[in-house]
């Protein structure tokens, strides 16, 4: 039986097979191989799906089913005796051609790799309809209606995402209509085909209503920001929903969800939730931890009614001081603050005594020691707040810098670092009229800092105390320190480009995502760039 097979499928397939000579004999003769090359491709998933249907073609025209059916053979065998010849068939053609493609590098739509995985699809799929549908333009249809129409929508629901990785995964969820016509063909007997299909196509109809809802409920939402952690994790939220992709694969959240800060040992990102209340405002619910390990979420506070969150950007809100992470609360209709701390999933508040209340809060230094105390940056002052309530100022300067307990103020005498502890302690002292360069989207705090005077910028490393002049063309767009590495980048247009700088030794590299971003993320791990649902992370250490 084997051998009769062979023979009927190289006989029904003649007409193919001369198709797809003649084209390669095209390729070979002229120079319309950019055309012809591509056709090649189409040819070849026409036979592939051919093959797979035509697998009782031959007793159809014969009306030989009866006889098929009452062989001494079981239905699981006498599938294998007609799905070898087969398998056979489409596997030789198809390396053939993959080593045609290579020998003669023809050009293609798709890579030789996803290429090998739509013809099995063809393949495979095609042989689920052998039974249901007597001609094979009908067949052929339907096997690229859920081939390459579930393709098409994935792509359209989710741009991002690689084309091999999208026919990778059309192709594994098609596998179930297969599966179910070996379920089915079990039972199979002399009855019209129609009792056959009337089981079969309930399935196949469940079957394409769970792939296409799979493919729905793993469309990205419409995210409203993205932010990259420290060890390059991107977390995504929206109003709905929020997003991170862990080791383990994708974990979805519930609500909103707002990076805060990461511990120091990287396996808890500390975060805060929002809700819309019933005017559309956003509103902060709770301080949650979320497991970078595992995706679990703990909630560990919960935010009273109209208070809220002050200080820093995305990354850095908040402060960790001996594993002991600390906000900085305020309810501006009472003028109450209040310091929240999380200590190994333990939160302690400790509230501002008497009235307080600063709108143009930029920045909060969490102090260690007690009394709680801490050191707040609000355009244009310096000062300190005590959990007593008492207000010190310390300072009056436009913009700073921040590193651990290092401050760096740009005061009108010129530029000067600090040590912050019962007083400001100066650590290093420049005099003129200098100007903090930048940044010009939030970042992580920064132990290098860039700033100018007249033409001339410099690079300080508040940690080191050691100062470097720039040499630079621009003004950059924004830096950040990441381990002994010093990263500045400039913009043109859509191109990065991004310098090194390390004990004296600098390097370049430029940079182009190849879509024009709508916003900009940096942190201690790289540079992320986003629009839509298309994203690109260039990591510095690469």
């Amino acid at each position: 039986m084997l051998a009769t097979e062979t023979k009927r499928i190289f006989k029904d397939g003649a007409i193919i097979f001369m198709v797809l000579a003649a084209i390669f004999a095209g390729i070979v003769a002229s120079d319309q191989d950019v055309y012809l090359a591509p056709a090649l491709e189409i040819f070849l998933l026409l036979f592939a799906s051919f093959t797979g249907w035509s697998m009782f073609e031959r007793e159809r025209q014969e009306n030989a089913g009866e006889y098929m059916l009452s062989l001494p053979l079981s239905r699981s065998r006498l599938l294998l005796l007609k799905f070898l010849p087969r398998l056979l068939s489409v596997s030789l053609t198809l390396l053939i051609y993959l080593r045609l493609h290579q020998s003669w590098q023809l050009p293609s739509f798709l890579s030789p790799f996803n290429f090998t995985h739509l013809y099995a699809g063809f393949f495979l799929l095609s042989i689920a309809f052998s039974i249901s549908f007597k001609n094979f333009i009908s067949a052929f249809f339907i096997t690229c209606l859920l081939s390459i129409g579930q393709i098409l929508l994935i792509k359209l629901l989710d741009n991002s995402r690689e084309i091999g990785q999208i026919i990778l995964q059309a192709n594994l969820a098609i596998l179930v209509y297969p599966l179910l016509f070996f379920f089915l063909f079990q039972r199979y007997d002399i009855k019209p085909v129609s009792t056959f299909n009337k089981k079969f196509f309930p399935g196949l109809l469940a079957a394409t209503g769970l792939i296409a809802g799979f493919i729905f409920y793993q469309v990205p939402a419409k995210w409203k920001n993205l932010n990259l952690t420290p060890t390059g994790l991107i977390l995504k939220n929206s109003c709905g929903r929020s997003e991170i992709t862990l080791e383990r694969g994708r974990k979805r959240i519930p609500g909103c969800l707002i990076m805060l800060r990461e511990s120091e040992d990287g396996n808890t990102l500390y975060c805060m939730t929002r809700k819309l209340d019933g005017n559309s405002n956003c509103i902060e619910t709770s301080i949650v931890a979320l497991d970078l390990k595992t995706g679990d979420l703990q909630t560990l506070y919960r935010i009273p009614p109209d208070w809220s969150i002050y200080e820093g950007h995305y990354g850095e809100f908040g402060s960790i001081r001996n594993g002991a992470f600390s906000l900085f609360l305020q309810k501006p209709q009472s003028k109450k603050a209040m310091i929240v701390e999380i200590d190994a999933g333990h939160v302690k508040t400790f509230p501002i005594r008497g009235d307080f209340y600063d709108s143009r809060i930029s920045y909060v230094l969490h102090m260690s020691g007690e009394p709680r105390q801490l050191v707040i940056f609000s355009e244009p002052r310096l000062y300190r707040l005590h959990i007593s309530g008492q207000v010190e100022e310390l300072a009056k300067t436009n913009s700073l810098g921040v590193w651990q307990d290092k401050i760096l103020l740009f005061e009108s005498s010129g530029v000067n670092l600090y040590r912050v502890g019962e007083q400001l302690i100066p650590l290093l002292q420049r005099k003129g009229n200098y100007s903090k360069s930048p940044r010009r989207l939030g970042g992580y705090e920064s132990r290098g800092v860039v700033y100018h005077a007249d033409r001339s910028y410099f690079w300080l490393d508040m940690e080191q105390q050691k100062e470097e002049k720039l040499e630079l063309k621009s003004p950059p767009y924004t830096y950040q320190q990441s381990g002994d590495h010093f990263y500045v980048v400039f913009v043109d247009g859509t191109v990065f480009t991004i310098r090194d700088m390390r004990s004296g030794k600098q390097s370049e590299t430029v940079w182009d995502p190849g879509f024009k971003p709508a916003a900009i993320r940096i942190s201690p791990f790289g540079l992320l760039v986003f629009s839509h649902q298309k994203q690109k992370v260039y990591p510095f250490n690469n």
